[in-house]
């Protein structure tokens, strides 16, 4: 009797077991990379299945979400959001759904482009606000407890804007009231360092450089640095500059000049 019952036991523990997640398991994926380009953002995938299922993933990958990380039977969208590569190299990472017994894997690449020039090209770059560290407007030292205060522009009677063209060439303009000067200049970006070097031919006939590291570099603003500090360009939407549409960026060769010596960014 005692040998009935137990063979009895054996067989239920056998049917439970079959029957977990289905007989043959079955679990797909519809997508098996996804690609982003430097700006980030969603794609999404599906997942159709019999039984339970988790996804397993590099934690230490924080630039990429994902959303739900479990699941169960019929089918269920999947969203997989990427931040922003301010970086000058592509990265990947991958995951996995899981069946819930673990017979069953699917993994899933995930591959995102590194940041390029031509995010800054073509665009009109309004600068935002700038820092002063050792000096003010006037080239006068200043005490050092006033030292990294920053200057906000407002649209107000003096303003400064840059210009990228695609062939490396690019003006800084300057608007005073109701006069505007274009100081043109030589640009290169160099991704090995996410730096960018800009070379101006200035009115005592010498060569002005800046290269700096860009900083939060993206489709909406970035930061570059002379040796006073940081200023914050952003991506002033006034001027369409790809089209021929009213308020297109236009340079006036009658104001192009040299830039006067000093600092990236001046003030009278």
């Amino acid at each position: 009797m005692k040998r009935h019952i137990y063979w009895i036991g054996a067989l239920l523990v056998l049917v439970f077991a079959l029957g977990s997640c289905g007989k043959k398991q079955h679990l797909e994926v519809n997508k098996n990379t996804i690609v982003f380009n430097s700006y980030g953002g969603t794609d999404m995938f599906s997942i159709v299945s019999d039984c339970d299922w988790s996804i397993e993933m590099d934690n230490s990958q924080n630039w990429l979400t994902i959303e739900p990380l479990v699941g169960g039977k019929d089918t269920t969208n999947v969203v997989v959001t990427a931040a922003h590569n301010v970086h000058n190299y592509n990265r990947s990472t991958h995951f996995t759904v899981v069946s819930d017994n673990g017979r069953v894997r699917k993994e899933i690449a995930v591959n995102q482009e590194k940041i390029e020039i031509e995010f800054i090209q073509n665009k009109v770059w309004f600068l935002r606000f700038y820092e002063r560290w050792d000096c003010d407007f006037y080239n006068v030292v200043i005490p050092e407890s006033y030292r990294n205060w920053t200057y906000y522009t407002d649209y107000g009677n003096e303003n400064w804007f840059l210009y990228f063209t695609e062939n490396n060439v690019g003006y800084q303009v300057r608007i005073q009231g109701a006069d505007t000067t274009y100081y043109a200049y030589d640009y290169e970006y160099y991704p090995d360092g996410d730096s960018l070097y800009i070379l101006f031919q200035t009115v005592d006939e010498t060569v002005e450089d800046y290269h700096s590291v860009i900083h939060e570099l993206n489709n909406e603003r970035f930061t570059f640095s002379d040796e006073y500090g940081w200023h914050e360009f952003e991506k002033l939407y006034l001027f369409n500059v790809s089209t021929s549409k009213r308020n297109e960026f236009k340079i006036n060769p009658k104001k192009i000049a040299k830039k006067p010596a000093g600092p990236l960014i001046q003030r009278n």
